[in-house]
């Protein structure tokens, strides 16, 4: 796994376990708790995150407990998902992408000011065009993250 999934999948783990631990249930990953879990973390977070939270726990998990995605895949926790999204629905909002002609609106901006503003335009037309994520742009804090081969 890649630096940062890793990173996000044990933070996934470390609510899993506080979950089982405030509510004095086994660490097992059972449908049942698997379940609870689902509808305990869909509180907190949006519902259509809760699969990938769940997947994380799932992949962290795998090494102890081998049988947790027969759990995961179990109709109890299938019905539970699809039942937190339907309570859940919201409309999807997005941002209109990005075009060709914004980029070069900041090129001209930015281009004549200071080192600052043209690192920021160079960033942008680097990721625009090579089409990168925001991480891959910038080099991370944390020391576990940074890879030279970004």
């Amino acid at each position: 796994l890649e630096a940062g999934s890793r990173l996000a999948y044990s933070s996934h783990l470390r609510s899993y376990v506080g979950f089982c631990r405030r509510h004095g249930l086994s660490y097992e990953p059972t449908p049942d708790t698997l379940s609870l879990y689902i509808a305990y973390e869909s509180h907190f977070i949006d519902a259509r995150s809760v699969k990938s939270y769940l997947s994380g726990v799932c992949h962290a998990l795998e090494p102890i407990f081998p049988d947790v995605r027969t759990a995961r895949d179990s109709p109890l926790v299938k019905n539970t998902i699809a039942g937190r999204l339907k309570m859940s629905q919201s409309a999807v909002t997005r941002k209109s992408p990005l075009a060709a002609s914004d980029i070069d609106r900041m090129i001209v901006k930015y281009s004549g000011g200071s080192y600052d503003d043209v690192l920021f335009a160079s960033l942008l037309a680097v990721g625009f065009n090579g089409l990168h994520r925001l991480g891959e742009l910038a080099w991370p804090d944390s020391k576990t993250l940074q890879s030279t081969r970004k």
